[in-house]
């Protein structure tokens, strides 16, 4: 646990997070030779999951940590309906819809100006 303490709170660093409680740490899923399990991290407040959350995308854009994303814990009946959306979503993708990305639990067009300015990433716009 200590292990994995250290590698969030240097994580939650190079996002340029400060001044966050992590309140609890704990791997999950069975130890198996060569898998990697996730790690559950709870936070002190709600304020910190957001921004937390909010800045997890910058994740992205540094070589060591592309392969970490971040997501909240969710129930398994929200489990199942994002995974709904992910299918339809691909689904649209493949008729050769473009543009399209999750928000809000509901499928919608990605702006031109979220586009230029960056906000959306651009695998998940479909233009690949």
């Amino acid at each position: 646990m200590t292990d994995s303490l250290g590698h969030s709170q240097s994580m939650l660093l190079v996002m340029g997070v400060e001044d966050v409680e992590i309140k609890k740490i704990e791997r999950i899923g069975q130890v198996k030779q060569d898998i990697i399990r996730p790690v559950k991290v709870e936070l002190s407040t709600v304020a910190m999951k957001r921004q937390v959350l909010r800045k997890s995308k910058s994740l992205l854009s540094i070589d060591e940590t592309k392969e970490i994303y971040i997501s909240p814990d969710l129930t398994r009946k929200q489990q199942s309906e994002q995974k709904k959306l992910r299918d339809e979503l691909k689904i649209r993708k493949d008729k050769g819809e473009k543009n399209l990305k999750i928000q809000r639990g509901k499928i919608v067009t990605v702006t031109e100006n979220e586009i230029a300015s960056g906000q959306v990433l651009p695998d998940a716009t479909g233009n690949k």
